[in-house]
């Protein structure tokens, strides 16, 4: 019975020393978290939120135009815009996600609509020795002058940027990305297709897409029966987080979409230091 005691005492003690430790952990990414917000909060996040998240990120938008980032003698990496079809809208929604999760049920649209048409998609390919990535995608809606960038809200988004101080980004789970619009996601929900059919890649399995030297092997565009269509893009590195930013004219007018998947740098905030 004593032998028994002494167990049951140690089993205790070592689930409180367990429980003290979480504990500990737990204010410790409380602190964290704290210290955070109150950087964010001293950058004037909340004011740069409320104002419309302007931005501008030169990097990105003159690579566009071939105009690479800094890189040694030598080593700068080749910069290809292509030309992937266009984008059909009807209802104007576009949902951007990894296409694995177009099931979702919480899946959202951005909630500010794009104009109804047919609007140019072209990706940014950079190429480094040979070994070839999506950088960005840019649906163009209109030919105005583009003055700034904000985020690509969907509701939920929107509603929890001052909660979470965070800007809005998508998460990538099978190193691909796609664009759709309303009507092609509910296509894409319906087809019975065997979900390979949609992801981009050579005929060959064996060849890997990034060293392909095809810049076709990096993305592809699904058209359905009822005329819809979506883009589907192996998402730079792969799996991880990207934003999307709508360009836009000095006075609010959309001009095009950005998909960013992180090789220029950050955005910098207009009239808002950044956070430290």
């Amino acid at each position: 019975m004593e032998v028994f005691t002494q167990l049951l005492t140690g089993i205790g003690g070592a689930i409180l020393g367990l429980a003290s430790i979480l504990a500990l952990l737990a204010g410790f990414v409380w602190i964290v978290e704290l210290i955070r917000r109150h950087r964010e909060d001293r950058s004037g996040f909340s004011e740069f939120i409320k104002s419309g998240a302007r931005m501008q990120h030169p990097a990105l938008l003159s690579a566009f135009e071939g105009k690479g980032p800094e890189a040694p003698a030598g080593a700068k990496p080749r910069l290809e815009t292509i030309s992937c079809g266009r984008l059909r809208l009807k209802s104007g929604q576009v949902f951007v996600c990894d296409p694995a999760f177009c099931n979702d049920k919480d899946l959202e649209p951005f909630d500010e609509p794009m104009p109804e048409g047919e609007h140019p998609v072209h990706a940014l390919i950079i190429d480094n020795d040979g070994d070839q990535r999506v950088a960005a995608v840019k649906i163009t809606v209109n030919d105005q002058s583009l003055h700034h960038i904000e985020p690509a809200w969907t509701a939920s988004a929107r509603a929890n940027a001052l909660k979470h101080r965070i800007l809005p980004a998508f998460g990538v789970d099978s190193a691909n990305a796609a664009v759709f619009s309303f009507e092609s996601l509910e296509s894409m929900r319906a087809d019975t297709r065997d979900p390979s059919e949609f992801v981009p890649g050579p005929d060959d399995p064996k060849i890997n897409p990034y060293l392909s030297g095809r810049t076709d092997d990096l993305w592809k565009e699904t058209v359905f029966a009822d005329g819809s269509n979506c883009f589907l893009f192996l998402s730079g590195l792969g799996d991880g987080a990207y934003p999307c930013y709508f360009g836009k004219t000095e006075q609010g007018s959309i001009v095009c979409l950005l998909i960013d998947f992180g090789f220029f740098g950050e955005p910098t905030r207009i009239g808002y230091p950044q956070a430290q």
